[in-house]
């Protein structure tokens, strides 16, 4: 029953570093093309009120009655506010390009990517020539 709620909490609450946050993230990328540097601001700032609310709702049960799993809680939640400190720092510095979310070559050109066509848009195809049969016996 507890890895259940662990995995609940950790999947689909969408606060970097948590693994849900790290889904947000790359939703934001792949779906709604976000540039790597707008998605990591738009994540942190949601990380940030989302650890906020955790640490607010621990200090408010612990002092109402005594300390429980509210002391654990208001710990991540102090924990995903520095991560996603960090990772504000981190965009508003430019400095994301060794993320291991942000910085990776896959999410690089997602937010320059507006035709339908879904093939990365700067990519240049040449023209392979066809092999006539004198080529062959060459």
């Amino acid at each position: 029953y507890l890895n259940i709620i662990l995995l609940c909490f950790n999947l689909f609450i969408p606060a970097y570093p948590l693994d849900g946050g790290r889904i947000y993230a790359a939703s934001l990328m792949l779906v709604l093309k976000l540039k790597g540097q707008t998605a990591a601001k738009v994540t942190a700032i949601t990380a940030m009120l989302i650890s906020s609310g955790m640490i607010l709702y621990a200090v408010l049960i612990m002092l109402s009655k005594s300390a429980g799993s509210e002391l654990l809680l208001g710990f991540v939640g102090a924990y995903v506010l520095h991560q996603s400190y960090k990772l504000w720092t981190a965009a508003q510095s430019d400095t994301l390009g060794n993320h291991p979310i942000f910085g990776r070559e896959c999410y690089k050109n997602t937010g320059e990517n507006n035709d339908a066509s879904g093939d990365g848009g700067d990519v240049e195809t040449t023209p392979v020539p066809a092999q006539t049969d004198n080529a062959v016996l060459a």
